[in-house]
């Protein structure tokens, strides 16, 4: 197949692009040319703009993959210049929901209304409205949507350091913080198993909407544990209150990751959402281990340490367990 992939030079995109070009697929790449990141072998690469530059990028595509659409407004001028035919797959999120209060929300589950119009930057608060917009934007204007809703995506390049600050942390022992309790829900896909899926959907030529996420039952403390196993850690995770968070003023999702507060209770089922579906029409999820031992490789290069900036610092950690043990020693 000719694939059009527009972004494809970090992450998701380059893990997309390396699975086509495997499969034995014609891959062209349509990217800002920002990063750093150079194309395989093979893959042709158009330099622009989206916003201005998208009809340099014309062509009989069998498929077009859009991994970079955060405005409406980018979906309505990728069609317009482009004028797709083919399948347009659009990679969307589970915050495109309006709330996911509970587990095993589906597809079904409501999105944002929000009229979006207007509005050009990309905030935790409008991110997820959006998303939602440029979903809308596919349905009514393309001839052949499909759109993937990813979870957590996790793994080698992983620009968040999300689920690499817990393999960074456990890999490097001693006493670890971690929130709230063992069975704190972790559902995350692996990034390669996201574009390994996304490329089956477009050779089977499929037209629907898919959550794309891991195993639901997933849990912090298994991912803690099995961290500790790959990297032969001997860290001891102690466990401290939602209460001591909050009160110690620690930022939830990225600061401590994976911890979303109680009080959030339209996001209680975030970790958990059911991805039947996607499971039914060719999703493959590797195990926990195999994706924490690729992290661990990706966090241990430069660009790996460099993501973890905005994540808990160790004299800060030691600060808090040791704010922890005097407060359980006082009421003790």
């Amino acid at each position: 197949m000719k694939l059009l992939v527009i972004g494809g030079g970090v992450f998701l995109g380059s893990a997309f692009v390396s699975a086509a070009l495997a499969r034995g697929h014609q891959i062209t790449v349509f990217q800002r040319g920002k990063s750093s990141a150079v194309p395989p072998v093979g893959v042709e690469r158009i330099l622009g703009d989206r916003k201005t530059d998208l009809a340099r990028a014309t062509g009989d595509w069998d498929a077009i993959i859009d991994t970079c659409a955060y405005l409406p407004a980018d979906v309505r001028g990728a069609i317009e210049a482009l004028r797709p035919s083919c399948p347009y797959l659009l990679v969307s999120s589970i915050s495109a929901f309006a709330a996911l209060p509970e587990p095993g929300m589906t597809e079904s589950a409501q999105l944002h209304q929000q009229d979006m119009s207007g509005v050009e930057a990309v905030t935790g608060e409008t991110y997820g409205p959006l998303k939602a917009a440029c979903e809308r934007e596919l349905m009514a204007h393309a001839a052949h949507p499909i759109i993937v809703r990813p979870g957590l995506i996790v793994g080698e390049q992983d620009p968040s350091g999300r689920f690499g600050y817990w393999a960074d942390r456990i890999a490097r022992g001693g006493e670890v913080l971690a929130p709230v309790a063992p069975d704190l829900p972790a559902q995350c896909i692996d990034v390669h198993d996201l574009a390994a899926f996304m490329l089956t959907l477009v050779e089977q030529g499929a037209r629907d909407d898919f959550n794309a996420s891991g195993p639901s039952d997933l849990t912090l403390g298994e991912v803690l544990d099995t961290a500790r196993s790959v990297s032969d850690s001997e860290a001891r995770v102690t466990w401290v209150s939602e209460a001591f968070l909050e009160q110690q003023g620690v930022g939830a999702w990225v600061e401590l990751p994976l911890w979303i507060p109680s009080a959030d209770v339209s996001l209680a089922g975030m970790l958990r959402v059911d991805c039947s579906k996607a499971r039914a029409h060719g999703l493959h999820c590797r195990t926990i281990a195999d994706t924490l031992r690729s992290t661990l490789a990706w966090v241990n290069t430069p660009a790996g340490q460099a993501s973890l900036a905005r994540q808990l610092k160790p004299e800060r950690e030691q600060a808090l367990l040791a704010a922890w043990h005097d407060a359980r020693q006082t009421s003790g």
